[in-house]
């Protein structure tokens, strides 16, 4: 008896579980891809509309504005380093909306 409800229970499951797996979710997301000596690569996925793009120091908490217009959607970006201080820093670039972060990318040195 308990064979056959184990055998019922993996059958449910293989049908449950590529189904529930199928679904999108449509978070948003902020990928670094690259950068350069002058400039960073980021690749953004389901940003809702008038997003703004932001440096973020992680030793500091600090936000430096980029010169990047709002954004909404998926694309990619190339933002100068120009807007960062002069010297060695990590940080990451994150994507706000109405005061709240939406998205941030990994950390990179530069």
């Amino acid at each position: 008896m308990r064979s056959h409800l184990r055998v019922i229970g993996l059958v449910i499951l293989a049908i449950v579980l590529p189904l529930a797996a199928s679904e999108h979710a449509d978070a948003a997301r902020l990928n670094y891809t690259s950068q350069t000596a002058t400039d960073v690569n980021v690749v953004y996925f389901d940003l809702p509309a008038g997003t703004k793009i932001v440096f973020l120091n992680e030793i500091s908490g600090v936000e430096i504005t980029t010169p990047i217009p709002l954004l909404s959607g998926s694309g990619s970006l190339t933002i100068p380093l120009s807007a960062l201080p002069l010297g060695p820093g990590q940080y990451y670039v994150l994507a706000r909306q109405s005061g709240s972060w939406v998205a941030q990318s990994v950390m990179f040195y530069v």
